[in-house]
């Protein structure tokens, strides 16, 4: 019975999109939104950092999604994601994010999470 119902609230990929848009944005708000971490050219251009990646959240949940892949196990899934190290500006590459995160009861819970500042391919 129990093994049934965890099966059963396996969370699904809908779910997981939702959960990772939500931790992007906190994730982001925490590295790009305190002090000088923005370019000037943007802290010129937005003057509430959090808000403008909230109104982000849809585009970063797909993103996340798309760059997830699902060990689906039945009674929980794992789910390894991987993105950044895309340039945003000409000198502003995006740190690498990996996240391992584990759906189980209807719960995420995140296991990993690494940053590693992205190389810059010019040098």
């Amino acid at each position: 019975m129990l093994l049934g119902s965890l099966a059963w609230s396996n969370p699904g990929p809908k779910e997981f999109e939702s959960f990772s848009g939500d931790h992007l944005v906190q994730l982001l708000s925490q590295e790009f939104c305190r002090g000088s971490s923005l370019p000037l050219l943007l802290n010129f251009l937005t003057s509430d950092c959090p808000e403008l990646l909230r109104s982000q959240q849809p585009a970063l949940a797909s993103l996340a999604a798309a760059s997830s892949e699902r060990l689906n196990l039945g009674l929980l899934s794992v789910y390894r994601t991987q993105l950044g190290g895309q340039r945003v500006l000409r000198h502003w590459p995006l740190p690498i994010y990996s996240v391992i995160t584990l759906g189980v009861a209807g719960q995420f819970f995140i296991l990993n999470t690494s940053v590693q500042e992205a190389t810059d391919p010019a040098r």
